[in-house]
């Protein structure tokens, strides 16, 4: 009855055009980003659930609400840009295409009478450039939400078709839960688990009275444990970078963080001499030197 009132119950030809038209010039020439693969699986995903969790402490999300009131802009955009980065930092790639939900509830009347989930599956596009700011970024960021949201009555399964797309990465903000007062009711909330992701990383941030809690789903054939806990890291450090400096662009976000410092080479060492020739070139003249040595060694 709601979406009867509200006219979203069926949509004129012109109306369905319209929103087509939206969808397919935002989508135009996708090249998604795609982060590499820990494991090679070639059968569907397996029914293991497995989820990766990081609380942001309530002492960080108090300087976090400082720099979203300054800059104009909500948790929701700022850590949705930290996962993009995060994106298009593991991918090295720069068209970072990502699911979102929005609530649904914008466009209906009398929505605060109704009970019931209204919300619907959107797609949010990203380009990073190496020289754009965080503050474009969260404006560009705050601006596509906008329009993807009022045109969010075009069903979801085809605008990837049209597009020719399939989101692996999704994000999803949920705000502190506050019951309903109802007279004779007691309301409570429950959680549902079922954790496995239709998507390779799907992200919950849960607003709570500790702080933010973030929450990774992801596929377990193909992204090891280990490297997604990594990732709640990396994305931790991502908003703290964003919030310390708006001004800095995608070329100085950095992914280091006390995990990786253990495994990855010092970026300030340098090499003893500097190298005369290519690496193939240097490989070809050491195995003419000592070609009786062996090249390769394979064990079980």
């Amino acid at each position: 009855q709601i979406l009867a009132e509200s006219g979203l119950l069926t949509l004129s030809n012109d109306k369905l055009f319209e929103l087509s038209a939206f969808w397919k010039q935002y989508l135009e020439n996708p090249n998604p980003a795609q982060i590499p693969y820990d494991l090679k699986s070639t059968k569907p995903q397996s029914d293991e659930k497995a989820r990766a969790t990081r609380l942001i402490h309530q002492h960080n999300i108090d300087q976090i609400d400082q720099f979203t009131k300054a800059n104009e802009c909500t948790k929701f955009h700022l850590f949705y840009l930290a996962f993009n980065l995060l994106i298009g930092k593991q991918s090295d790639g720069h068209d970072v295409i990502t699911s979102f939900e929005s609530h649904g509830r914008q466009d209906l009347n009398n929505a605060s009478r109704a009970l019931g989930l209204f919300s619907t599956a959107l797609v949010l596009r990203t380009k990073l450039d190496d020289s754009i700011t965080m503050r474009q970024l969260l404006s560009s960021i705050k601006r596509d939400a906008e329009q993807c949201i009022a045109h969010q009555h075009y069903p979801y399964d085809r605008i990837i078709k049209d597009a020719n797309i399939n989101p692996r990465y999704s994000f999803n903000w949920f705000p502190k839960y506050t019951p309903p007062k109802l007279n004779g009711l007691e309301i409570s909330q429950e959680s549902y688990l079922n954790w496995q992701s239709s998507f390779d990383l799907n992200l919950h941030c849960y607003t709570q009275d500790e702080g933010v809690s973030l929450e990774l789903f992801y596929n377990p054939d193909i992204f090891d444990a280990s490297r997604v806990e990594v990732f709640l890291e990396q994305l931790e450090h991502i908003v703290q970078q964003i919030v310390a400096d708006v001004s800095r662009d995608v070329s100085s976000i950095r992914l280091y963080t006390s995990k990786t410092d253990d495994i990855l080479p010092d970026v300030k060492d340098t090499f003893s001499a500097k190298i005369q020739q290519r690496i193939d070139e240097d490989f070809y003249h050491q195995a003419k030197q000592h070609a009786q040595n062996i090249a390769l060694s394979f064990f079980d």
